[in-house]
């Protein structure tokens, strides 16, 4: 296809590290795009002339896995700085950075969809002088493939208002500019998310991916063993490990529900026998799923309740691995904190008041306590989808 003077699209050789390849795309984006459009607009009236030369040329011409990657990234960084762009033009340079990804996922296959869409950004060493390929393409710096103990997001922080689109191109990032180390360790699904890109997620050709993995039709991990390797793979019966089952999110989501309800019913009994002088059974099970919430964020990751206290995941640890940029994207996260904070108060209080029996300790342990349901009654409504 022949290009127009005014569609030099970037030249894309694969090799390039995410960051040099995210500053290629933005010169794109910056030249093409300089006035205000709608998603609609873009679809039809911008599209053809201006950003469907780009998706042609990354569909035909390149092979680099992280495209789909750096066209969020590229997303987010607009939409950070258009929060200070009174005209708009930068939230819709974020817009078609959605609009073609959405267009190059669309001509790919359903494996290769996948792999495009679920490929994690390789994890960051501190060696930033280092050079390495892996995963098909390079990396700033040193490329780790994804186990069950990797980061989702580490604490790297850039500023998004800082202007990288007057350099060279072809020059190396700047070290305040590393969206490699912002986003190691995320797929593309779960950059859209940190974007908030919500027109791309809404897309059918996206949704088939989501929903294959809501189901368990797409599976991360053949085997729950630690050492297993994080790969997108369509869900085969007879090469899968079955316990590999209990990761997929539906599953989760019903043995969650069941966990809840008994961690409310262990509640309200204990706030009715209000034992001031033993510890009953159901205050000890109380504990112990109180523990099993702390030990595993939102409860029931891909796993049942009896094998819940032996998983990998912290919500302390999936909260420092996953950074505050995309834990923070869901509110709930936060809110679970409360729930576990209260908790650990009564407990401590309790343990307190018994070991002096001291009666007004204990009563205040059980104020303390009572203060739970604001957090537990909402969440559990949440939990149901009530909210």
């Amino acid at each position: 296809m022949a290009l127009s003077k005014d569609s030099i699209v970037p030249k894309i050789d694969g090799r390039e590290s995410f960051d040099i390849l995210v500053r290629k795309l933005s010169v794109y984006f910056v030249q093409q795009i300089q006035a205000v459009h709608t998603w609609e607009e873009l679809r039809t009236v911008v599209y053809g002339k201006q950003l469907k030369p780009l998706v042609t040329y990354l569909v035909d011409e390149t092979h680099h896995p992280a495209i789909v990657n750096a066209l969020l990234a590229l997303k987010w960084h607009f939409a950070a700085v258009g929060v200070d762009d009174d005209r708009g033009i930068s939230q819709t340079r974020g817009l078609a950075c959605e609009m073609v990804a959405w267009r190059f996922v669309t001509h790919l296959t359903e494996h290769e969809a996948i792999e495009f869409l679920c490929l994690d950004q390789p994890s960051q060493s501190k060696d930033k002088t280092s050079r390495t390929v892996s995963n098909g393409y390079a990396g700033n710096e040193e490329a780790q493939p994804a186990l069950e103990s990797t980061p989702l997001l580490d604490g790297s922080v850039i500023d998004p208002e800082q202007s990288f689109l007057d350099e060279d191109a072809e020059s190396s990032p700047d070290e305040d500019m590393s969206f490699a180390s912002f986003f190691a360790g995320l797929n593309a699904l779960e950059i859209a998310a940190v974007a908030n890109a919500k027109k791309f997620l809404s897309q059918k050709s996206i949704q088939r991916v989501v929903d294959g993995i809501w189901k368990g039709d797409i599976m991360f991990w053949d085997t729950l063993s630690t050492h297993s390797t994080k790969q997108a793979k369509i869900y085969n019966e007879r090469r899968s490990d079955p316990f590999c089952r209990l990761r997929v999110p539906l599953y989760s989501k019903v043995f969650e529900v069941m966990f809840f309800a008994a961690f409310l019913a262990f509640y309200y009994t204990v706030l009715e026998q209000k034992s001031l002088h033993r510890v009953t059974g159901p205050e000890v099970m109380l504990y112990i799923w109180l523990a099993s919430f702390a030990y595993n964020g939102r409860a029931i990751n891909h796993t049942t309740m009896v094998f819940l206290l032996l998983t990998p995941t912290t919500e302390a640890v999936e909260f420092w691995d996953a950074g505050i940029a995309l834990y923070a994207v869901d509110f709930w996260s936060l809110w679970d904190l409360g729930i576990i904070a209260t908790g650990v108060a009564f407990l401590v209080v309790r343990i307190i008041g018994m070991a002096k029996d001291d009666h007004k300790l204990i009563d205040i342990a059980f104020d303390i306590l009572s203060v739970e349901a604001l957090f537990l009654v909402p969440r559990y409504a949440k939990r149901h989808g009530t909210l």
